[in-house]
């Protein structure tokens, strides 16, 4: 009786230096009647991050690629694979001229029913990225704020109160084509 069936098989799993699980490949394994949602999202900007992290324009345009292909959870939660609701596929750099700041628009597919409800309803909006800082520069040589100079995208995450206060849910369709610009 279950109208929207979704089985996520993890195929493999490894444990980072970090102590963080990250999932290596998942696989989707739906019936016909499974509803998805394509979702359009300002995921994080080349500007001061809560005063402390920046992440530099240079970065921004050199690894965003490494956001697609990531897992969308919920919470930051990378070792729970119940917490998966969806993938990045696309990635890429955008000007928002009214905010006056580059940033990295993701477009994603959500595949369980519950997070396309909240998502839906406003509940799911504000997002969160997970990424490893593969170099920076020391905070204390900057005046307090860690600049990224070089990233990996790990995830992207709901999360109720985001650290880039302008990532968040920019627009939402059930076609594919409806988000892509």
């Amino acid at each position: 009786m279950f109208k929207n069936l979704l089985l996520v098989f993890i195929l493999s799993c490894f444990i980072m230096s970090s102590g963080y699980i990250y999932l290596d490949k998942v696989l989707e394994v739906k019936d016909t009647g499974t509803e998805v949602l394509y979702v359009r999202a300002f995921a994080v900007s080349a500007r001061p991050v809560l005063g402390h992290l920046e992440i530099t324009k240079k970065a921004l345009g050199e690894y965003y690629k490494s956001f697609e292909g990531v897992n969308i959870m919920l919470g930051h939660e990378k070792g729970d694979p119940n917490l998966c609701i969806g993938r990045v596929l696309k990635a890429s750099v955008k000007h928002d001229r009214d905010r006056k700041v580059d940033y990295i628009e993701i477009i994603f597919k959500v595949f369980t029913q519950d997070a396309i409800n909240k998502i839906k309803t406003g509940q799911y909006y504000y997002l969160s990225v997970g990424m490893q800082d593969i170099e920076s520069d020391h905070p204390a040589l900057t005046g307090g704020t860690r600049i990224i100079t070089e990233f990996t995208g790990d995830e992207v995450s709901f999360v109720g109160s985001p650290r880039d206060k302008y990532a968040r849910v920019l627009e939402f369709s059930e076609k594919l084509e409806e988000v892509l610009e």
